[in-house]
């Protein structure tokens, strides 16, 4: 017979497991649907690789990776129909601190802001996690990119995204 603990027990464990199924498909999806950007495009690593040495980027080395239809990429483009060109998976460990990018965001004139951009949602992760509010985290991390490589650049990159 079943005691009223075991039958609490049943239903949380049954919800970790989802979660680690869960978590494991975006592990192995990010893995498998993605690729070193090193091995795509090696001036481009380069690029992205230097920007992250700036010293105000405190959060340790970065790793790039290029989309090629993963779910977490797809998942912001349907949030950002205007344009996900990149995504930082900060809470999806060991991709912590990788930014995966579009193909489209390799030929960006602006690959310095959106790469910059990115590092902006690492370095103020704590706060993002405190606000839920997507404005102001997408605010936060264009502060931060302006800060790495010039709020000229930051602005241009945005007025060119309105325009198209």
């Amino acid at each position: 017979m079943l005691g009223i603990g075991t039958l609490l027990f049943l239903p949380v464990f049954g919800g970790i497991s989802l979660v680690a199924v869960g978590y494991g498909y975006l592990v192995y999806n990010v893995h498998t649907y993605t690729e070193d950007l090193n091995l795509v495009d090696s001036a481009a690593y380069t690029f992205c690789k230097n920007i992250s040495l700036n010293t105000k980027f405190t959060q340790g080395p970065m790793y790039f990776r290029v989309d090629k239809g993963s779910v977490v990429v797809s998942k912001w483009k349907a949030i950002y129909p205007e344009g996900a060109l990149a995504v930082t998976p900060v809470g999806l460990w060991p991709y912590h601190k990788t930014i995966i990018l579009t193909e489209e965001a390799l030929k960006s004139e602006y690959l310095d802001v959106i790469v910059a951009h990115e590092l902006g949602h690492i370095q103020n992760a704590s706060m993002d996690r405190e606000s839920a509010n997507l404005k102001e985290m997408e605010q936060q991390a264009d502060a931060f990119a302006a800060e790495i490589v010039g709020s000229q650049r930051v602005l241009g990159f945005r007025l060119g995204k309105s325009n198209h």
